[in-house]
């Protein structure tokens, strides 16, 4: 089943909403749970050795086939082609790049190739030590080709 497309101009609806939600989180202690179930938007965190801390449900089901995550590196569970921007994008953030919004193709579990909207956030100056690096993944179009499978 091919994942589902949006438009990828309103993703900063999306970023607010779970910027503003993680704001209340470190404000509150951390007692307040975080759940982003609702969202169709891929959206994981993951801490300064790039291990994935949270994520919801359209994350697990988009790039893991519906497996948690949780306690692995991405390089266990991504594909390749995702792998190698999202290992390059966390180095921006971990040395130092507050926020970025990018574009990117990549093969998901479906085995199916997307463009992929971006969004990555420091998360670093919250000082709650599992979240380093924020993710909000969507993607924009399914692409259709000759090396649709990788």
């Amino acid at each position: 089943m091919a994942l589902q497309i949006k438009n990828g101009s309103d993703l900063k609806v999306t970023t607010q909403l779970v910027v503003d939600e993680l704001k209340r989180f470190f404000d509150a202690g951390t007692a307040v749970p975080l759940n982003f179930d609702h969202l169709s938007d891929s959206v994981f965190i993951k801490n300064v050795d790039r291990i994935i801390t949270f994520s919801n449900r359209a994350f697990r089901d988009n790039f893991s086939s519906g497996k948690s995550t949780i306690g692995m590196r991405s390089d266990a569970f991504l594909q390749e082609s995702i792998e190698a921007v999202s290992e390059k994008t966390d180095d921006l953030v971990l040395s130092g790049v507050d926020k970025l919004e990018f574009e990117h193709i990549g093969f998901c579990h479906d085995r199916r190739k997307y463009l992929f909207r971006t969004y990555k956030q420091s998360l670093i100056e919250n000082h709650h030590e599992p979240f380093a690096i924020l993710g909000i993944a969507r993607p924009i179009q399914e692409l259709r080709g000759e090396d649709d499978e990788e």
